[in-house]
């Protein structure tokens, strides 16, 4: 029984195309008080599409950091004025999530006192139009894809978890959210339990179908993972040309797995961004171009990166930050048909 699934069926194109009908909108440009956005997301919550990221006054995660995102009600065409999901003035907010289940829409903050410094995760509820704190957990856990169903109303979401306070967050792991809505941290297995940590920035992409994971990995292949006997053990590398950058891996409602991921380019950068599909049980047989280098139309790039996913009424809505010069970022999401795949 093959382990690990992460690798391209055959010979792997240099020349994909892109999805036929995709499109692109720019949700929201850097601003002069906001120069820098980051860690998009888009979901469906309530009926509406969800846009999100944290923002800064200055760098990266320095100044005040907030989470903000917009509402939109025509499929991504158009999108409503910003609104603010949560800051504050002692920590920094970043990076956030959305899902929604019985008890309503609700939204999971990671609080930082420094860059990739967590000391908690809060979540906030949305209820007549407002975000609202609701409850904390005591997780240094930083979400990297949104919450999805499990068994018996249980719900996971890769990421990755510090194993101390004030330590970086270099264990790749999975949430958990139990039926009394709590959510807990399962590490996966791998030297960081004897004091190793290998992996820089070990962001996770997470498949409920087969409980498997893949990780980025800043100084090589990404390693992989499954879960068996009540474990996540490491299965390998994929061998597909993924840069050092975080993914986004699902499957869509038809049962075929995708994975967005920045391909490894001669200038090493992160002007690339690719969709791999597996239409069987072995390897990824197509590759489709999303993003390649500035674009003109859009006045946006010419990196695009950290994707985030999410499927709807035949669509699929792809939100990455769009990198521009003098690291000025942007907010983007691309809309592909489904049946275009």
């Amino acid at each position: 029984m093959r382990t690990n699934d992460f690798f391209f069926e055959g010979e792997y194109p240099n020349d994909p195309p892109k999805p036929y009908g995709m499109t692109v909108i720019c949700v929201r440009r850097a601003t002069e008080e906001f120069p820098f956005l980051h860690d998009t997301s888009v979901t469906v919550l309530g009926g509406r599409l969800f846009a999100a990221w944290y923002r800064c006054t200055a760098g990266e995660i320095e100044g005040i950091t907030q989470i903000t995102g917009a509402w939109s009600d025509d499929g991504g065409e158009t999108w409503e004025d910003e609104e603010i999901v949560a800051e504050d003035r002692v920590y920094h907010c970043v990076p956030a999530v959305f899902y929604e289940t019985d008890e309503g829409i609700s939204a999971l903050v990671t609080f930082m006192t420094a860059h990739d410094r967590p000391v908690k995760v809060e979540e906030r509820t949305y209820t007549d139009g407002r975000w609202e704190r609701r409850r904390e957990h005591d997780i240094r856990f930083l979400f990297n894809t949104t919450p999805m169903r499990y068994l018996d109303g249980m719900w996971i979401a890769g990421g990755r978890v510090s194993p101390a306070e004030g330590e970086l967050p270099q264990i790749p792991a999975v949430a958990v959210r139990g039926i009394a809505g709590d959510w807990t941290v399962q590490p996966y297995d791998g030297p960081w339990t004897d004091g190793e940590f290998p992996l820089w920035c070990p962001e996770t992409a997470v498949y409920r179908k087969g409980l498997r994971a893949i990780v980025r990995n800043d100084d090589g292949q990404p390693w992989t993972f499954r879960r068996e006997d009540g474990a996540w053990r490491f299965t390998g590398e994929s061998t597909m040309p993924i840069a050092g950058v975080k993914m986004y891996g699902g499957t869509l409602s038809d049962g075929r797995d995708f994975l967005f991921y920045n391909e490894r380019t001669p200038q090493n950068d992160r002007s690339r961004l690719v969709m791999a599909l597996r239409e069987g049980d072995g390897g990824f047989t197509k590759l489709y171009l999303i993003a390649d280098g500035y674009d003109d139309a859009l006045r946006c790039g010419p990196y695009w990166h950290y994707p985030s996913v999410c499927e709807w009424d035949g669509t699929l809505y792809v939100s990455c930050t769009a990198n521009g010069p003098d690291n000025l970022r942007d907010a983007v999401v691309y809309r592909i048909p489904v049946k275009s795949l």
